[in-house]
């Protein structure tokens, strides 16, 4: 089962860098329809969601990453991103603070 998460993610993150978001979606949707609990498979989901433009999608898929990793800056940051794209703006700046009071020295939650 780890050799199968490893190649799906391997595929996922090589269908997002290679330009072909919607196919990591579908992987990762249909991954995640039976393992609801694996973070990096939905951190994926939302770069993927993120690079097609559906913006809704990636909030759904960021918050629940930042439900299963709740002490992760990055998980905040990311959320707080993908909310300011929906302009969402308060929110937006409500997730920057957690993460960076969870690191201060969180890049992108400095710049944003």
């Amino acid at each position: 089962m780890a050799d199968d998460r490893s190649r799906l993610l391997g595929e996922a993150r090589s269908a997002i860098k290679t330009g072909r978001p919607a196919e990591a979606v579908a992987l990762l949707e249909r991954w995640l329809a039976r393992r609801q609990d694996d973070a990096t498979a939905w951190a994926l989901l939302a770069a993927a969601q993120s690079e097609a433009g559906d913006w809704t999608g990636a909030e759904v898929a960021a918050r629940r990453v930042v439900h299963l990793m709740p002490n992760s800056p990055r998980a905040w940051a990311n959320w707080g991103v993908t909310l300011r794209k929906l302009d969402r703006i308060d929110e937006a700046e409500k997730a920057q603070r957690k993460a960076l009071s969870l690191d201060p020295r969180n890049e992108t939650a400095r710049r944003e």
